[in-house]
Order: C-alpha cells, then structure tokens, then sequence
C-alpha cells in the first residue's frame, strides 16, 4: 500500500478515536470544558498537530508552485462556466482572471491556517475559518469526483469526472479524484472534534505569541510564494525537473501509466527542413511501438537550417507558451543569447504554444528573431518552465539547469555547464 493511503487511514482513524474518546469523557464528565477532560484534551492536542502539518505541507507543495495550482483553479472555473452558463461571466469573465492572486492567497492561507491550529491562536474564529475552507475543498473534489461514481458495476469511471487531478497537493503527489474527494472526507472528520471543542482550547504560552507565530507564517510563506513565482520554484516536482533524461522519461512507464513525458518525444526530435511545415510521419520509437510524431517547425523561408540528433548534442531551449505574454525585452535577451552562441556547441532553439500563423506572421518579423521555432503543446510548454519566457538546458537529453526569465542564463555560463 502506497504511504500516502497509509497516512489518510491513520488520520482517519485518528479521528474516529479522538471524536468516540471525546464523547466518552464528555458524557462522564457533563462539559466540553478541556480543561476538565485530561485525556481528550491530549488526544485534541495530537489531532491538532496532526492537521497543522497536513495543512502546513499541503500549503506549501501549492506555495512553492502556486502558478500550477492557479492553471488548476482556471480548469474547475472553465468546468463550472460549461455546466452553469447563466455564471458562465462571473467564472471566465471575473474569477478566472483572478486565479494568480486566488492561488497564491489560498496557498499561503492554508498555511497560516495550519500554524494556527497548532499553536491554537484565535480557535473559534480559526476552526470556523478551516471547516468553511474544508466544505470548499469538498464540494471542488466532490463535484470532480462523483460524476464518475457508478453503482453497476461498482466503481469510478474516470472518464466521466469533471477534472482528473484537483492539484491539491501539487505535482509532489498526484491524487485520482476519488482519492482528493476521500481525503477531504477523511480531513472534515479530523477536525470535528477539534471544532467541537474550539471554545476550550487555550493559545500555545500565550494569546500574543500564537499571533505572532501565524501572523508572521502567513507574511512569511507569502514572500517565500512570490519569490518561487519570480525564480521558479525552489523544489521541481514535475516530470521534465533537473537531472531527468528524456531518453526514460519518454520511453518508460511506471505503474502501467504512460511515460510522464510522454509528449517529449515530438518536441525534441525536431526536423529542421527548408520548409515551413512539414508534414506527419509515422515513426518507430525506441520502445519499438509505431507512434505519430507531429513535426510542426516555424522557421523564416530560405534560412540557414540545423539538424538535431534524436537525445544528442546541447540544446538550449527557449520556452514562450505564449509568445504575446512574453515581454520585448525578454525576447531581445533571447535574441542577443542566440547571436553570442553562434558558432559555439550549444544550439539554440524556441518552442511556443502560440498559433503558428502568428508566429510566422507577426512574432518572427516583429522581433527579427533569427532562431527557429516549433509550435508545442501550450500545456505542455506550462509543464516544463514556469516562466514566459523560461529556458532549460539540454545535455544528450539531460535536462541540465532551467531558468527564469528574471534571472536568465549567460553565455559563460552555459558553455561551462556543457564542459
């Protein structure tokens, strides 16, 4: 059994415990009062623990990568546009363009709220903030995950549930939506008993500490948030993250799911031809299945051309999702990076989500970008840097070192890194 599934049935369990012991000692005692309850009042101390960390850690998988958790945000609101027309402008037209900010309140909060719990500042107010935050996070699994419930034949139908992952732990742990739906069930039952017993627990040493601790959790994870949104996060957790080679990564399967980077395979063995498009080719990729490997190139007519070994050589790649969301400056740095790596043995080349009709049409002659570009998978290119532009680094398929355009990378230091 995998430890995650461990770990909910232990706070289940935790929880059932603590709300029977909890209703024992009450019943022989006639209070709530903690203080006249030593045992529960014990037990209500491990439980709370016990969810501070989970809200504690939960908040910061999504902190340390809220700009993941806010693409979630836009997939429930695009989802509820579509089932709820008549609120089709106040998801799309309002929240949506508000998923940034809600994402990173929602990350730094839950951590906050998760100090709280344990140092046990404010407790009427912090339980009734938790179990509101805990019936919105059931109602966004509960209504991804039960479209999918079936009676005949007993099960889950992944098919049809609204969305397959609720992000609620990042790409640290990948939950199925019956599971994210489980554990907010299993998390409202935790805090029943710290709920009902909120009037009678007292602050951690004192009132002004508890508050300074969850104040200063709250300011603290919040610059800790904007900062992995300016540089990139600080710990990687998805698929295409520093150190992996794409020669498994795309190739190799775990737990009989697909290869995590599985659309790799069309973006790295890009076919630089004269043409500005070139058409689909059937292929046999290394694990020896027959695939369509779509070859979209933009390039400018009559232009010098390049060949790319499948996994060979260095490749920088210059990651636009969305090339009109990319700053002027950000693409005349990419530009001049470009001119001073000609002749070196680092080959540099761009990928985009945005249509290939503008980038022909309008990007390249605006900006006289000289380096060629394949138009990609828009979330896919979200995937691999969380950053518009951002770059990462390839070594015969390695993934070497990504960058935010913030802080992008230098000539001196790249060619040191492919020594």
């Amino acid at each position: 059994m995998e430890n995650y599934k461990i770990i909910g049935i232990s706070y289940l369990l935790a929880g059932i415990f603590v709300m029977a012991w909890l209703g024992l000692e009450a019943y022989r005692k006639g209070t709530l009062n903690l203080q006249h309850l030593p045992i529960s009042k014990a037990l209500i101390l491990i439980l709370r623990t016990m969810v501070g960390i989970l809200f504690i850690y939960s908040g910061f998988i999504k902190a340390n990568d809220y700009t993941g958790f806010a693409y979630k945000l836009d997939e429930y609101f695009g989802v509820f546009a579509k089932d709820m027309p008549l609120l089709e402008g106040l998801f799309l037209g309002l929240m949506k363009p508000l998923s940034m900010w809600l994402a990173w309140f929602l990350s730094v909060f839950e951590i906050a709220l998760g100090v709280a719990i344990m140092v046990g500042w404010k407790m009427r107010l912090t339980m009734w903030l938790t179990l509101l935050l805990m019936i919105f996070f059931t109602f966004l699994t509960g209504y991804s995950a039960l479209p999918g419930f079936t009676l005949s034949p007993f099960g889950w139908n992944h098919d049809l549930m609204k969305v397959t992952d609720c992000g609620c732990f990042g790409d640290a742990l990948k939950l199925k939506p019956q599971e994210s739906f489980y554990k907010d069930l299993i998390l409202l039952v935790a805090i029943i008993p710290i709920f009902l017993t909120r009037k009678h627990i007292l602050p951690l040493f004192s009132n002004k500490f508890a508050g300074f601790t969850s104040i200063l959790s709250f300011i603290l994870s919040g610059a800790f948030a904007f900062a992995c949104y300016q540089f990139l996060p600080l710990i990687d957790y998805r698929p295409y993250k520093v150190g992996v080679a794409l020669q498994k990564c795309t190739m190799e399967s775990e737990n009989g799911e697909p290869p995590k980077c599985k659309d790799w395979d069309e973006v790295y063995r890009i076919n630089l031809a004269g043409n500005d498009t070139i058409p689909d080719e059937k292929v046999k990729t290394k694990a020896g299945n027959d695939s369509i490997v779509k070859y979209h190139v933009v390039q400018r007519m009559g232009k010098d051309t390049a060949e790319i070994a499948e996994f060979k050589g260095n490749v920088l790649m210059v990651i636009m999702y969305d090339m009109g969301k990319a700053g002027e400056k950000q693409i005349a740095y990419s530009i001049d990076l470009y001119n001073r790596l000609k002749g070196s043995n680092i080959q540099l080349l761009g990928m985009t989500g945005s249509g290939k009709s503008l980038v022909l049409e309008d990007f390249i002659p605006r900006y006289k970008i000289p380096y060629q570009i394949s138009v990609r998978d828009m979330t896919m290119l979200k995937t691999i840097v969380r950053a518009n532009p951002g770059y990462m680094l390839l070594k015969d398929g390695k993934v070497i070192k990504k960058w935010h355009y913030n802080i992008p990378p230098t000539e001196g230091e790249l060619k040191l890194l492919v020594k």
